[in-house]
C-alpha cells in the first residue's frame, strides 16, 4: 500500500488514513527521512508517532537512511522550504533518527548507507541498527541472497565510521552551494521553488502547460534540450505534476541547464 506524501502534509504520510483492511493484513512500515524525491525532512515527534503506530498494529518500522548528513542550515527568511523546519535541527546537525524515538529498538531498524556523507556510491555498503530479532532475519536472508563485500571495501568503510566526522562537511557544503545555485537560478527565470533542507535534489511543481504530464515534459526537454530530469509520476501517483532535479554537477552546469530550461519554457 503506497501511503501518498503530500505537500499539504508536509510530505509525511497520515497513519490515520491508510484502510483498516491495509492494517488487517499489514506486516511492515518502510520510510525514509530525509526524503527523496521530495527533499522532506521528518521531525523527531513524526517518529514518535510512527513508532507508537506500529506498536499498536504490530508492525517492524524499517526506516531507510541514506541522507542522514545531507542537510543544510536553517534556511527561513531566505525563501519556501519544503516542510517545516523540525524543531531538533540545527545549522550543523544531521537528520532525526528513527531509533531516537525507539531506543530499545522495540519495533524498528534502520538501513544506513556510506554512498552519500562518504562519496562511496557504487560500492553498495552499508549497514543496519535496529531490533536483534529483525538484525538476526537480515543476517539469514543476506546469507541467502549475496556474499560478502570485498574486504578493501569493508575497512574503507570501517576507516570512515572511525575518522573524524569533518570529511561529510565538504560534502555536504558542496550539495548546499549547488542547490543555492540551482534555486536562485530557476527563481530568477520564474520557476519559483521551495528551497529544500536536505537531500542532493530539488523538488519542483512544474508549470502550465506541463502541471498534469511530468513524463511528457521531461522527454520533451531532455529530446530539445540535453537536460534530463525525473518525472515525478516515477515515484508514484502522488507525484504527478512534479519533476526531481538531482544536483549531481558542478554550479556553472547547474546554471547552463537553467538557461536552457528556460529557452524551453519560453517556447511554449
Amino acid at each position: 500500500y503506497p501511503m501518498p506524501l503530500l505537500a499539504e502534509n508536509n510530505f509525511l504520510p497520515v497513519f490515520e488514513d491508510i484502510p483498516q483492511a491495509v492494517l488487517a493484513q499489514a506486516r511492515m512500515m518502510v520510510l525514509s527521512y530525509p526524503h527523496n524525491p521530495t527533499t522532506a525532512i521528518a521531525p523527531l515527534s513524526f517518529f514518535q508517532e510512527a513508532v507508537a503506530f506500529c506498536k499498536c498494529h504490530n508492525l517492524v518500522l524499517v526506516h531507510d537512511f541514506p541522507y542522514v548528513d545531507i542537510v543544510f542550515e536553517d534556511t527561513r527568511g531566505n525563501g519556501e522550504q519544503i516542510g517545516k523546519i523540525p524543531e531538533t535541527l540545527n545549522p550543523t546537525s544531521v537528520a532525526p533518527s528513527v531509533l531516537q524515538a525507539d531506543p530499545e529498538k522495540t519495533v524498528s531498524i534502520e538501513f544506513f548507507s556510506f554512498s552519500k556523507s562518504y562519496n562511496m556510491g557504487g560500492f553498495r555498503i552499508g549497514y543496519a541498527i535496529g531490533n536483534a530479532q529483525l538484525i538476526r532475519a537480515l543476517r539469514q536472508v543476506k546469507a541467502a541472497i549475496d556474499f560478502n563485500q570485498y574486504r578493501g571495501i569493508l575497512n574503507g568503510a570501517i576507516a570512515a565510521l572511525n575518522g573524524s566526522q569533518d570529511i561529510v562537511k565538504p560534502v555536504v557544503t558542496t550539495y548546499q552551494q549547488r542547490r543555492d545555485t540551482f534555486v536562485h537560478a530557476l527563481n530568477r527565470i520564474g520557476w519559483s521553488v521551495p528551497v529544500p533542507l536536505a537531500t542532493m535534489y530539488v523538488w519542483a511543481k512544474l508549470p502550465e502547460p506541463w502541471a498534469g504530464n511530468s513524463v511528457k515534459f521531461c522527454t520533451s526537454l531532455v529530446e530539445a534540450t540535453g537536460v534530463a530530469v525525473a518525472p515525478g509520476a516515477g515515484f508514484g501517483k502522488a507525484g504527478e505534476g512534479y519533476v526531481r532535479f538531482a544536483l549531481v554537477h558542478e554550479p556553472e552546469v547547474l546554471e547552463r541547464a537553467v538557461e536552457r530550461i528556460s529557452g524551453f519554457l519560453k517556447s511554449y
